[in-house]
């Protein structure tokens, strides 16, 4: 797994094209402590606070103060939104065949989320389109 940083006056733009890439696509988020000093590579998912399991995409924006993401996940009645705070990076996880896996995002607390799809794959290899953008 490798972990391709997003520079931050690109955040606008990465979180608008990565939404709308991956809407749709099943979830699980969970928090990782002590982000900064793990490699993507490294990253113990049975040590990590699991907040949210196998839920739609629903997209990633950024807020106007420019350090802080919403997140939102589910459909319908079944929806959750975290905000998150003082976001020092954004790491685009890929394969090493260039799949997309998730994102990775530091928090200036040293703590991160984690963002992870079901299934691995590059947007451009999907067919069809999302329930939710009929």
């Amino acid at each position: 797994m490798k972990s391709t940083n997003i520079v931050p006056d690109q955040w606008q733009r990465f979180c608008e094209d990565f939404s709308r890439q991956h809407r749709g696509w099943l979830v699980t988020t969970s928090i990782l402590e002590r982000s900064s000093q793990v490699r993507a590579a490294d990253i113990d998912e049975s040590r990590a606070h699991r907040t949210a399991r196998d839920l739609p995409f629903g997209g990633l924006s950024l807020e106007p103060n420019r350090r802080d993401l919403m997140l939102l996940l589910g459909e319908g009645k079944l929806h959750v939104t975290e905000h998150i705070t003082d976001v020092i990076r954004i790491g685009l996880l890929e394969t090493d065949e260039g799949a997309h896996a998730g994102l990775r995002i530091d928090k200036s607390n040293d703590t991160g989320v984690l963002l992870r799809f079901r299934v691995a794959a590059r947007p451009e290899s999907l067919d069809g389109v999302a329930a939710s953008e009929r």
